[in-house]
């Protein structure tokens, strides 16, 4: 199986379903059933979201645990790409096209997968991704760890530049932990009344 000729192939003549961070595509007659040609797409700085390890990593760990999800049939660095297997189903906007509360049956899967995927065994577990904040924080170490995570985040802070937080009209303030000073930024709206009476939330 040539899954080269399958990424230039989806790249070149199919329509992506995009997330904020890969193009998806859906292809069919490269492996005895549909599959999934993931590519991530190019990441603007500041990356606000680090990650602890990469994704297919957390695939083969999660298939080695026997978690239910997507199968990891190839993985490529240079083109960076993946290849999964397609899970039947369809995405929760058309299921369930109008506002209104999640199905119980939809949040109670997203509970067991996370339930699974919290019991996945040290030993099968991937190693942090290099360059994280948390790369080299012992295991065990929650301080180090909340540490590392505060330095990055104020590295984020920094790096935004005082013009890009006036033009999103948020304002800085510190949040002191410790010895460390971690900015924290808050939205510069006014504050709204409060309401009596009960609440209605919509998820």
């Amino acid at each position: 199986m040539n899954w080269l000729d399958a990424y230039k192939y989806a790249i070149a003549n199919l329509q992506p379903v995009s997330g904020t961070y890969h193009d998806n595509y859906i292809v069919t007659g490269w492996h005895d059933e549909a599959c999934l040609i993931r590519v991530p797409r190019k990441r603007l700085a500041p990356d606000v979201e680090p990650r602890m390890f990469a994704e297919p990593a957390v695939l083969q760990a999660a298939q080695a645990a026997m978690v239910a999800c997507p199968r990891l049939l190839y993985s490529s660095l240079e083109p960076e790409f993946q290849v999964h297997s397609v899970v039947p189903g369809q995405p929760l906007s058309i299921a369930l096209p109008g506002a209104g509360p999640v199905p119980a049956v939809v949040t109670a899967a997203i509970s067991e997968l996370m339930r699974n995927l919290g019991e996945v065994a040290a030993d099968i577990r991937p190693p942090p991704v290099p360059g994280q904040p948390w790369a080299d924080v012992p295991a065990g170490d929650s301080a180090g760890f909340s540490d590392a995570l505060l330095t990055w985040l104020s590295g984020i802070y920094a790096g935004a530049g005082q013009g890009l937080l006036v033009r999103s009209r948020y304002l800085a303030r510190p949040v002191c932990r410790g010895k460390k000073i971690l900015p924290a930024i808050t939205p510069a709206v006014p504050a709204l009344p409060r309401r009596s009476g009960p609440r209605q939330y919509h998820a």
